[in-house]
């Protein structure tokens, strides 16, 4: 078995040691599932334009597994910025397979999240499809004449209703 390198040995200076405390941080806190923790600890490191793209993917992958409304764009872009920088070597293989089954994962919970959301539109627009056919006091001298009847006069329904 190859004696593999621990990822801080791949960092040089004490700003990127900072952000490998900072990744290692955010990392527990994921594992915790301290998730509040670790997404802001990402958006953090995020903020750095000298943050290495190892640990820029990694923050992304994080914000992929969240609920933020960019999830799905964090996703997106830790495969990206995994496929940009990190060659063939058995660590940006690694990576890219773990940022691919975060995006896998985040697109079906994407599709999930639009197909509840299309169900809650449904249930509005049948609300909406109902239609007011008789209102109150409208015409009570009508019905007090018993001439209501039968002409569908005094009766509420919906449009589907009426439809058929």
């Amino acid at each position: 078995m190859a004696n593999r390198k621990q990822i801080n040995e791949y960092f040089t200076n004490d700003t990127i040691h900072t952000y490998y405390a900072l990744d290692k941080s955010m990392m527990k806190a994921h594992t915790a599932d301290r998730n509040d923790d670790a997404e802001a600890t990402a958006r953090s490191l995020l903020e750095n334009a000298d943050l290495p793209l190892l640990l820029r993917a990694r923050a992304c992958m994080i914000l992929g597994c969240g609920e933020s409304p960019d999830f799905i764009d964090m996703a997106k872009e830790s495969m990206r910025v995994a496929e940009l920088g990190l060659g063939a070597g058995e660590l940006g293989k690694n990576l890219v397979e773990d940022c691919n089954k975060v995006l896998e994962e985040a697109q079906v919970a994407a599709d999930e999240k639009a197909k509840e959301e299309k169900g809650d539109d449904e249930d509005e627009e049948e609300e909406e499809g109902m239609e007011l056919v008789w209102r109150a006091g409208e015409h009570e001298d009508d019905e007090k004449n018993g001439q209501a009847e039968g002409d569908g006069k005094g009766q509420a329904k919906s449009s589907k209703e009426s439809m058929q």
